[in-house]
């Protein structure tokens, strides 16, 4: 399964409100008092659509190529590694109640663990990818 660790999105200015649009994701709308809100308010937003198409088992869709007056919108780092988790875990066809029992944990704390919305530790994660035997690494690059 392939994620993708961006999204455009349209931010409009209407009544003094910034709203902000994902044309890959109809249903996530938000906005923001100003635009450093809305560009927070809309990684959050973006976390939300993934985590619910997550749920129903869809895959989430290839960006559209940015127009002219969009943005891209960067999937949080938290949620890309759950979803990288997510991905290991259906490749290696490990059921969540599976991989709570690897790592020693309860299978609701697994659940929270696998939404994408939830603060998880990153300890838990590294525990979690050595169970299905990765290794979660850590590496900065220049944006």
């Amino acid at each position: 399964m392939k994620f993708f660790d961006e999204y455009p999105a349209h931010f409009s200015l209407e009544d003094g409100i910034y709203v902000v649009t994902f044309r890959d994701w109809p249903a996530a709308i938000t906005q923001g008092d100003s635009k450093e809100e809305a560009r927070e308010m809309a990684a959050d937003v973006l976390a939300l659509a993934m985590n619910e198409a997550i749920s129903k088992r869809e895959m989430p869709p290839e960006p559209s190529k940015p127009i002219k007056g969009e943005e891209m919108v960067r999937v949080a780092f938290l949620v890309r590694v759950k979803l990288d988790l997510i991905a290991k875990m259906q490749e290696q066809l490990v059921r969540p109640a599976d991989l709570a029992k690897l790592i020693h944990v309860k299978p609701q704390e697994m659940t929270r663990v696998l939404n994408l919305t939830h603060a998880t530790k990153v300890d838990t994660l590294d525990r979690a990818f050595a169970a299905l035997g990765w290794s979660l690494q850590h590496s900065l690059k220049k944006c």
